[in-house]
């Protein structure tokens, strides 16, 4: 930190000019920079980084993109945050759609949310492995789907509140100030009782 400090003090006074954005030109470094950072950005997320020659593809793409699509979706969005703030019902937020190239521009009501229910998850045995497990004509057998035999093919996936979309939340009170574990045990408190546990 105090060398940080030293350095801030050094360039006290010093001015900044930006720099417009140049990618055909390798002397100002633009796009090595630009790959340097995306490729450290990838590597924390765990996703495939991109030579050089590729930044510099995309980068080209960038400033006719904000000009055209990423403007207009910007500019329907807030119409339809205009609505949220004045009060509007969500069936007056519509979704939209629309083409650059034909200049057509198409509002829809959005379907409802999907919703999330208790199911059965199944996963077919292998026949190679368990060939009891079929019948003659080659269905699954009525016991292997059944998840309270626990044969280990089928679970029940329990949902709560059944059924329930992403919108839906669970509200646990004073939980400011709790640790982690805490806030583990207060809601293994509250939804306890419904068999849910937090891992």
């Amino acid at each position: 930190l105090s060398s940080l400090a030293s350095s801030a003090q050094a360039a006290k006074g010093a001015g900044f000019e930006p720099a417009d954005f140049e990618k055909d030109d390798d002397d100002n470094f633009h796009i090595d920079f630009i790959t340097a950072v995306s490729n450290l950005r990838a590597a924390n997320y765990r996703i495939p980084q991109a030579a050089r020659h590729q930044c510099k593809m995309i980068a080209g793409r960038i400033i006719p993109a904000i000009a055209t699509t990423t403007a207009s979706v910007t500019g329907l969005v807030m119409l339809e945050l205009f609505k949220v703030l004045q009060g509007k019902p969500a069936e007056k937020i519509k979704n939209g759609n629309f083409d650059i190239g034909t200049n057509s521009y198409m509002m829809f009501e959005a379907e409802p949310p999907k919703q999330i229910k208790t199911r059965v998850n199944f996963n077919p045995p292998d026949p190679s492995k368990f060939p009891e497990a079929y019948t003659e004509k080659g269905d699954v057998k009525p016991e292997y789907k059944d998840p309270d035999l626990c044969l280990g093919f089928a679970e029940t996936v329990k949902s709560y509140p059944d059924p329930h979309t992403k919108y839906d939340k669970l509200w646990l009170e004073n939980t400011k100030d709790l640790t982690v574990k805490q806030l583990k045990e207060a809601a293994e408190a509250l939804f306890g009782d419904k068999g849910f546990t937090v891992a």
